[in-house]
Parts: C-alpha cells; structure tokens; sequence
C-alpha cells in the first residue's frame, strides 16, 4: 500500500498525460516540446513512487 497522498498525486497526475497523449493521438491537438517534457516528468515521478526504494525511505507510522 502506499500513502493517500501519493497515490492522489499519482492518479491526478497520470491522468493529464493520459488525457494530453489522447487529445494529440485521436484529436491532433498540438503539443510542444515543453509539453512532452513535462508528461515525461510525471512519468518518471510515477516510476520514482513504484520503485522499491521509495518504500524503503518511508518512515513506519507511530499508530
């Protein structure tokens, strides 16, 4: 399992690329280079919250 708001983060933030990669795909709605760099940058912060290291940082929780 991994934390609330992680997982909101990840899911708020895989959705604008999902949403982004389809409006260019089927629709032709233009993005630039700063577009595709920035859902690249979700991409790997998504990648970062899988990885098995992100869960060996996290501290227990007291309760």
């Amino acid at each position: 399992s991994i934390p609330v708001g992680v997982a909101y983060a990840v899911w708020s933030g895989l959705g604008v690329v999902i949403i982004t990669a389809i409006a260019w795909l089927l629709h032709g709605q233009k993005l630039d280079a700063w577009g595709f760099v920035g859902m690249g940058l979700i991409i790997a912060a998504f990648l970062l919250a899988r990885s098995p290291s992100w869960k060996s940082l996290r501290r227990p929780t007291p309760w």
